[in-house]
């Protein structure tokens, strides 16, 4: 008797530490999703902003460039809300060793965030060159 209790709080045991292994694990790789899929937002919106202005078409390359701004700014993605769960997190549970990874290489590469703010400025700066291009020099200047 002492024995089957003694495996079944092992088990009891083993299922608790997992659980808060699994959710610690989760809890920070969450964030580095959300940064890796604003790297390809703005990687996908500057391309299609540099295609529609070597086209011309600078209300459509005005479009990509404000959501390279929105992106790039140092608030969340609104898409994306603090519990907004991905399903590759969920199921892939080595992510969540590598998030760890990627979010100390982050956190060392930029600790003061000077490279974030320096991308949000340069992508600013590139939506106010599409706003002169239309004409839209107040709107450029604020």
């Amino acid at each position: 008797m002492k024995r089957l209790a003694a495996v079944v709080g092992i088990l009891l045991l083993g299922f608790a530490g997992g659980a808060v292994v699994a959710t610690t694990l989760e809890m920070h790789a969450r964030p580095v999703y959300r940064n890796i899929l604003r790297s390809e937002l703005i990687s996908t919106q500057e391309s299609l902003a540099r295609q529609a202005e070597r086209d011309g078409d600078y209300v459509r390359a005005l479009v990509h460039r404000s959501n390279v701004v929105t992106a790039s700014s140092a608030e969340d993605l609104h898409a994306f809300g603090a519990d907004w769960v991905s399903a590759t997190v969920e199921k892939e549970w080595r992510f969540g060793v590598a998030a760890l990874v990627l979010r100390a290489i982050e956190q060392h590469s930029d600790p003061a965030g000077i490279g974030a703010r320096r991308a949000e400025g340069i992508a600013r700066g590139q939506l106010a060159l599409v706003l002169e291009r239309l004409g839209r020099s107040d709107e450029a200047q604020g």
